[in-house]
């Protein structure tokens, strides 16, 4: 638990120093977090070194147990899928204190991709009024909305598949 606590404090230390762009911050978490961006911008840069043919990106929020749930179940895709097919991408609603956010993908050790928004982020990202899941193409746009989550894995399998063979 101390060495838990030890490895939070410093990798949400090094998510605070300064704006970053897939940083990792061990173990196969990788983070972008810059305030002074808007959202698509930010979700632009990630795509920038994102090296898979097609994304997997998950909203997820501290407060909303169901998709700290799905979170959890999404890994599975990280052993089916190689990083040159999907890519796992995590996007953090914001919440009143962002180190939650920071603190549960570091102790949960959610191995993946992750964009961690403000407020005003997350607003003109242009994900608002969908279900959680989307496909992202290499380039970060979006190819299909409502996606099901992980918790229908065999479901969204199918739809991974179906974008992977086209």
């Amino acid at each position: 638990a101390v060495g838990d606590s030890v490895k939070i404090r410093r990798a949400v230390a090094q998510l605070n120093a300064k704006p970053v762009v897939n940083a990792d911050i061990g173990s196969g978490i990788f983070v972008s977090k810059m305030g002074e961006m808007s959202g698509s911008a930010l979700l632009k840069e990630w795509a920038k070194t994102n090296r898979s043919r097609l994304v997997y990106a998950l909203l997820w929020s501290t407060g909303n147990e169901n998709s700290l749930r799905s979170a959890a179940l999404a890994q599975r895709l990280r052993d089916i899928y190689p990083p040159d097919e999907l890519t796992l991408l995590y996007i953090g609603i914001p919440t009143d204190d962002s180190r939650l956010n920071e603190e549960y993908i570091v102790r949960n050790n959610l191995k993946g991709d992750h964009l961690l928004l403000t407020g005003n982020q997350y607003e003109n990202l242009g994900f608002d009024g969908f279900g959680g899941g989307v496909l992202l193409d290499r380039s970060g746009k979006m190819v299909k909305r409502d996606v099901p989550l992980p918790d229908q894995f065999d479901e969204l399998n199918k739809q991974i598949q179906r974008q992977l063979n086209r």
